[in-house]
């Protein structure tokens, strides 16, 4: 196959992925922001480095995959998702009663 081509195919692929998917798994992402707010304070500390970090982790590595292949992200909307989602999971660790052990 041509460069050409391969190149125009890994640029569809990309703006498939900055799409639906995208936006999927910015949804999920700040779903497990919101359950760290929400959670019981005297739970969150046991689960939020595997569970809910772990899993924000993820979401946001697998977004920046096309094929398998890391790629540099580009879109704004994740990185901001990403940022939000950290505040969120900081504030909600504050709040609780033992964060200066955490």
């Amino acid at each position: 196959m041509s460069k050409v081509k391969i190149s125009g195919f890994i640029s569809r692929l990309k703006d498939y992925h900055h799409g639906t998917r995208g936006k999927t798994r910015r949804t999920l992402m700040l779903t497990y922001s919101n359950v760290a707010v929400h959670a019981p304070k005297e739970q969150l500390l046991s689960r939020v480095e595997a569970d809910i970090t772990g899993n924000v982790l993820h979401h946001y590595r697998t977004s920046c995959q096309v094929l398998g292949i890391t790629v540099t992200n580009k879109d704004m909307h994740l990185k901001l998702t990403l940022i939000q989602n950290v505040t969120e999971i900081s504030c909600a660790i504050l709040e609780t009663r033992d964060s200066q052990k955490f």
